[in-house]
């Protein structure tokens, strides 16, 4: 057993010493070169001498030479598939041969034409002159055809090649990377190289990534692309898969695959841009700012015919694709109606005139028409997009701009635009209005604009701008296409897109997504992957110490230039910042606009550097939470003397604590106003002395406080503690419609509302909250001289006294206002969209009226409007685009339930096919009524019965988060009590009006309620009564309150049940 064991092992034995000498043999085959040949000694061409025989004769001093300079080679045909171990070079002896192999590439096919070829090896440094060479080869698939490819203009010369390996059709287990880097190797038939964008050539790829791991070949048609990039030698190409199929790159690789499964792909080279990293910053720019298409990038290796051609970018093409362009492609017969509509790509192009199919437009803008393409697109198509793309630019410069629906926000998308707009000003990228790519889909009135391209002269690479961050003015004035500058002048004329722009910019910074050092990280781990790739670029083309294109200096080394890059996008966020006022509020109206809490703290250093006679408004909420170490507005030395409307909204997790002169705003003076701010329960604010909720001390004459409530809690140490006011002990304060509900308190001169002041004047307000001072409980305020009126509080004292169920049921609301409908508002019941029942009343118009019912009860429902059975809904603008949807609309009934019976009887609107105005009353919030939006859309409603509506309900669509621009955003209802079908008939009753873009939120499938408030009844609409008055009970009369009227003067009562109208 022991001997056979010992047979076995030695037979083993020899079959791997078999293997190892076989996989180190020398190879040997039928020698085959590009010809004609060259010989140096002669300094010209011949076809005998120098030949493919000489390099593997074993002289060294013989050797092959091609006549031709570049993509010359020489080989073997082993005559069968041999997996390759080792090659051997020996250079020419000469005193340059060695240098002039640095850059030569080998390679095996199974085609003698190679069209079919692998890399076997690059040569990254210079062999030994006068020794052989030995690389390791380390390519799994046999081959038959081995070659070696000299670099440019070097002729291929060599003196000796051998080839190792053993014979077998191995397999593709792993395959040969240049660098670190996917390596991309392309061979066209026949050799050519092409050199124009006009014709596509027959040609085979070879992708390979993860260290030799993963690997892709197909078919593919090559041409050169691109316009002044063309003219350079390292050409940009493009290339389409020609197996039929679509593809994504480098698929398995969790690094490198492609998210578009495509056909068409680029490789873009980079003359101008010495990184040779900027398309792939700019194009993370765009993704990081949250463009629809953002070009997938990768850097690559480049072998062309065998030769070396340098670190290129494998790009997305720009072209129709679900994971590019997502639009409809058309056909020649799409020629009317709705298929004529798109989709459309185009280009807004400087080179737009040697392109087949382009115009200019009305206002001089060279337009180049992509898809559909020449040949293909019918003239019907054309003359649409040529006529659509000038009606945009027509309303952009026509008179009313602005305006939502008459302006050309109805055909320009200004989201991407605008996002377009902001990630080239971020990469500085002169050439962002040289060629701009839109686009506008079938049935979508929007143009669309990106996905930014051509950036190889952002990111501080032109000398018309470098250095970027110290200019003031936009870069996009530097340089465009046409008239286009003015395009984008005349939209950040426009308000809304301006505000809409830094809104952009705000949450772009809030989100993290622009973090300098994170974006500089970016272009750092760039760096580390591109090293190794770029040496070898620079010695294929050395330039690298040369001042090509627009660069505005010669750096010295790729690293220098890369620095450039890192501190420019560094920069540029606090440039950007600066610009666009992130966390800094505008200025407008006279007024600073605040809508964060960082605006918010930067207005307080405003006050605090001297800037104290400032008006402030409120623009949205303020979340104080994540504002540690916020100041109060204002102190001793820079004491606010300007204006603050909260405008409704609230102040929450507002969180101060200090010594003296402690609340949101610190010190206040003379003619200092406040309005229309609520400081809620979340709000704590504490001190030594001189401590409000709202203001910590007030000073001079003029101080007003209107319309302003606390919830919090405030306390000091010593004196001077209100909810409001800490105290005023010089100053005259009015305060008007205000409220506490929070906890106040303090050791001497505490007030629920003011803690102490020499006048104060208190009108309608009220207390609900607590107020101690040592230990006893005080009221709304210390005064040397105080004067209330219509005040109230839980406790008696100084105000008039009320309950609880006062305070919940709406006696408080309605006596606040002096039995009318005033400033004091609350919610006594909930409604769809979740606004909640008040249990207090509030001083702010978003909530509802209340009125005064029957039996001593109150109500938001207004008693005095009359019961209609039709009803007409006007649609009279949109929030934004030329595109209008609502899901659902339903009338309310006194309860505040849907009206069952309604029933939608008439439409006088577009709309899409499927999406009809009967929609609107089908209870299906699945369905929707949408279509383009002109002017005006009219809908007239059938309750079946005249009813007594307390408002109405609006669900919107499907799809409003994508699209809130369809949102109407000013509407008006009208009613009647007999069929009406014209909407300009006189006898439509007005009911109720609505304007605001905040009407309806971005929100998908959601109804929002609107209550009637304060309309009053039209007597056209109810029947004179003619008849004698008489005390009979059947005949009795009634006020509109349901209480009995024995003489009646002139005016609207019930008899009968129905509204009369008495001379």
């Amino acid at each position: 057993m022991l001997i056979r064991q010992k047979y076995i092992l030695l037979i083993l034995v020899l079959f791997l010493v078999q293997i190892v000498r076989a996989q180190s043999t020398q190879l040997h085959g039928q020698a085959m070169g590009a010809s004609p040949y060259y010989d140096f000694s002669n300094s010209g061409t011949t076809s005998k001498n120098n030949g493919p025989e000489c390099a593997f004769d074993g002289d060294e001093n013989t050797y092959y030479a091609a006549s031709r300079q570049s993509m010359g080679w020489v080989g073997l045909d082993l005559g069968a598939p041999h997996v390759i171990t080792k090659i051997g070079v020996l250079p020419r002896s000469t005193s340059s041969s060695n240098t002039n192999m640095l850059l030569g590439v080998l390679e095996g096919a199974n085609d003698p034409t190679f069209i079919d070829a692998i890399p076997l090896y690059v040569i990254q440094e210079s062999p030994i002159k006068d020794f052989v060479t030995y690389y390791k080869i380390e390519v799994s698939r046999g081959v038959r055809y081995v070659r070696y490819v000299g670099p440019d203009k070097a002729r291929s010369a060599i003196a000796e090649l051998s080839f190792y390996g053993y014979r077998g059709a191995g397999d593709d287990s792993r395959f040969y990377q240049v660098t670190n880097l996917p390596t991309v190797s392309i061979h066209v038939q026949d050799d050519k190289v092409p050199q124009t964008k006009k014709q596509d050539f027959n040609a085979r790829i070879f992708l390979t990534c993860d260290q030799g791991t993963l690997v892709q070949e197909w078919p593919i048609k090559v041409r050169v692309r691109g316009n002044f990039s063309a003219s350079h030698e390292n050409k940009p190409y493009r290339f389409k898969i020609d197996d039929g199929k679509s593809h994504r790159l480098f698929k398995g690789s969790k690094k490198y695959e492609s998210l578009a499964k495509a056909k068409k792909w680029t490789l873009i080279n980079n003359f101008g841009d010495k990184t040779l990293i900027r398309n792939n910053v700019a194009y993370e720019v765009s993704h990081r700012v949250g463009m629809k298409f953002s070009p997938y990038c990768r850097n690559v290796d480049l072998l062309l015919n065998g030769e070396y051609r340098g670190t290129y970018q494998l790009t997305d093409w720009v072209g129709i694709d679900p994971n590019r362009i997502d639009i409809t492609e058309m056909m020649p017969t799409d020629t009317e109606g709705e298929l004529l509509t798109g989709g459309y790509l185009f280009e807004m192009n400087g080179y737009a005139s040697q392109d087949p199919v382009n115009f200019t437009s009305s206002h001089g803008n060279p337009v180049t028409v992509h898809s559909p393409e020449d040949g293909e697109i019918a003239p019907e198509q054309f003359n649409y997009i040529t006529s659509y793309f000038n009606e945009m630019e027509d309303r952009l410069f026509g008179q009313n701009y602005t305006h939502p629906s008459l302006g050309y926000r109805t055909h320009l998308d200004l989201e991407s635009f605008l996002k377009y707009f902001l990630a080239n000003e971020f990469s500085g990228n002169t050439d962002m209005f040289w060629q701009v790519y839109m686009w506008k889909e079938r049935m979508d009135p929007l143009i669309y604009t990106g996905p930014v391209w051509d950036n190889d002269l952002s990111l501080d690479n032109d000398y018309n701008v470098y250095p970027g961050n110290e200019r003031d003015e936009w870069t996009y004035k530097v340089r465009c296409a046409g008239r286009w500058k003015n395009v984008m002048d005349r939209v950040l004329s426009d308000p809304a897109a301006w505000e809409q722009l830094r809104s952009i910019w705000a949450e772009l910074r809030d989100a993290g997504r622009f973090e300098p050092e994170d974006i500089a990280g970016y272009v750092d781990s760039l760096r580390a992957e591109v090293n190794a790739s770029q040496r070898l670029n620079f010695i294929r083309w050395p330039y690298l110490l040369q001042k090509v294109h627009c660069n505005p200096k010669v750096w010295g080394t790729w690293d220098a230039e890369v620095d450039v890059v890192r501190d420019y996008v560094a920069g540029r966020v606090l440039w950007m910042d600066k610009k666009l006022g992130y966390n800094q509020p505008i200025f407008a109206d006279g007024a600073y606009q605040v809508a964060t809490a960082r605006e918010l703290a930067a207005v307080s250093r405003l006050v605090a550097a001297g800037e104290s006679d400032i008006n402030i408004v409120l623009k949205a909420d303020i979340d104080m939470a994540q504002e540690e170490g916020f100041q109060p507005i204002g102190n001793l030395d820079n004491q606010l003397s300007g204006t603050f409307d909260g405008k409704g909204y609230t102040i929450r997790n507002l969180s101060i604590e200090g010594s003296n002169f402690v609340g949101l705003f610190g010190v206040a003076s003379n003619g200092a106003k406040f309005s229309n701010v609520l400081i809620d329960s979340s709000c704590t604010v504490k001190g030594t002395k001189y401590v409000g909720g709202l203001v910590g001390a007030a000073r001079g004459t003029g101080i007003e406080v209107q319309n302003c409530g606390f919830g919090g809690t405030a306390s000091s140490k010593d004196i001077y503690c209100g909810g409001l006011i800490g105290a005023a002990p010089s100053s005259t304060v009015k305060m008007t419609n205000c409220y506490n509900t929070g906890n106040v308190q303090g050791k001497g001169q505490a007030g629920a509302l003011i803690g102490f002041a020499k006048r104060a004047t208190i009108l309608n307000s009220y207390n609900i909250g607590t107020c101690t001072d040592n230990g006893n409980e005080y009221a709304m305020a210390n005064a040397t001289t105080l004067e209330i009126d219509n005040c109230y509080d839980l406790l008696p004292g100084a105000g008039i006294q009320v309950d609880d169920s006062q305070v919940g049921g709406g006696e408080l609301c309605w006596l606040l206002n002096g039995e009318a409908i005033g400033t004091w508002r609350q919610n006594l019941w909930g409604n769809a969209q979740g606004l909640a029942v008040d249990k207090w009343p509030v001083p702010f118009s978003s909530h509802a009226k209340v009125y005064s019912g029957k039996d001593g009860l109150f109500t938001n429902t207004n008693p005095n409007i009359a019961k209609y059975r039709y009803y007409m809904w006007v649609v009279e603008s949109l929030t934004d685009g030329s595109t209008a949807q609502i899901s659902e609309f339903d009338l309310l009934d006194q309860d505040g339930e849907e009206v069952s019976k309604l029933s939608v009887i008439k439409g006088i609107c577009q709309y899409y096919n499927g999406e009809s105005w009967t929609n609107l009353s089908d209870n299906k919030t699945s369905t929707k009524w949408c279509g383009r939006f002109e002017d005006t859309a009219y809908f007239i409603f059938d309750a079946k019965a005249a009813i007594n509506a307390t408002g109405y309900r609006l669900y919107t669509a499907n799809d409003t988060q994508n699209n809130p621009g369809r949102n109407p955003n000013k509407w008006k209802l009208y009613g009647s009590v007999t069929s009406i079908t014209d909407p300009n008939d006189v006898r439509w009753k007005l009911i109720d009006e609505r304007e605001g873009d905040d009407l309806l939120g971005p929100t998908n499938y959601t109804p929002y309620d609107f209550y009637f408030e304060g309309v009053s009844v039209d007597i056209a609409d109810i029947p004179e009564d003619k008849t004698d008055n008489v005390s009979d009970k059947q005949q009795q009369i009634y006020d509109l309150q349901g209480r009995p009227v024995q003489h009646p003067i002139r005016g609207i009562y019930i008899k009968n049940g129905k509204k009369i109208y008495i001379k």
